[in-house]
């Protein structure tokens, strides 16, 4: 997937792991919510609405390159958001609130 900070870099990487809509549909909330919002354990956040969960890729790597996510990448979690901008890309993620 490539990772765009718009004006500032993009980056291509081969990431792997679950893809979000699959979580939720184990948890039982797959079409019980509005938004998820993901939080950081720097408290930075980032919101989808149900539609955008469900119509595009989002996956919770927790590999790169066939390695375990470095601390840089954002270990031990971070969200790919694929065609979103950087700025959604959460890394060190620490909590999924489902509204």
């Amino acid at each position: 997937e490539q990772l765009v900070c718009p004006g500032l870099f993009a980056y291509y990487a081969v990431w792997e792991g679950v893809p979000l809509v699959s979580l939720l549909e184990a948890a039982k909330v797959a079409g019980d919510y509005s938004k998820v919002t993901l939080t950081a354990l720097d408290g930075y956040s980032v919101s989808f609405t149900r539609e955008e969960v469900e119509k595009n890729l989002l996956f919770l790597a927790v590999r790169v390159y066939d390695k375990t996510l470095p601390p840089a990448e954002g270990f031990p979690v971070r969200l790919v958001a694929e065609g979103f901008s950087g700025g959604k890309w959460v890394r060190w993620l620490k909590e999924i609130r489902v509204q």
